[in-house]
């Protein structure tokens, strides 16, 4: 099992890297994964920050370019797709997380989206505003399926 997850962390982060040079706005935060009882993998997670505010269009634009280079390095590991819940993987196996700061690392606050989750399929945006106690709760949020918000912008291509 640990052969399994080693080889998909390595996976994980050479594609973190290639996203890295491709949208140089994000910086990589961290990984993760889940297994199934039999120890395939069931889904891959991968998580950036960037310090640009971006508008939802933008965000999913950002989030189909991190897909594309995940599938792709997955795909061309010929080991991978032994390991794998289902083969081809599709988006509705990653779990991607973007995390929006400002240029001097704070949150932004409503109306500017702080955060952009793929998950199971489904993009979500989310706004945050600071509670009188301190604390972080969400203001505004929207949920759509990935693959309505790809085909919208015209980048779906089928994953």
């Amino acid at each position: 099992m640990d052969d399994i997850v080693e080889h998909a962390d390595t996976i994980a982060v050479a594609s973190a890297k290639h996203i890295e040079r491709e949208f140089p706005i994000l910086v990589f935060s961290g990984l993760g994964g889940a297994l199934n009882e039999d120890k395939s993998i069931h889904h891959e997670t991968l998580i950036f920050t960037t310090k640009e505010r971006l508008t939802k269009d933008e965000g999913v634009v950002i989030i189909a370019g991190i897909l594309k280079v995940c599938l792709e390095n997955l795909y061309a590991d010929k080991k991978m797709k032994n390991y794998l819940e289902r083969y081809p993987f599709r988006h509705n196996n990653l779990l991607v997380k973007l995390f929006v700061r400002h240029k001097d690392g704070s949150k932004p606050y409503h109306p500017h989206i702080g955060f952009f989750t793929l998950r199971d399929g489904i993009m979500s945006y989310r706004t945050v505003i600071e509670s009188d106690e301190g604390y972080f709760q969400e203001e505004a949020y929207w949920e759509e399926p990935y693959e309505v918000a790809a085909k919208r912008l015209g980048i779906w291509d089928g994953e």
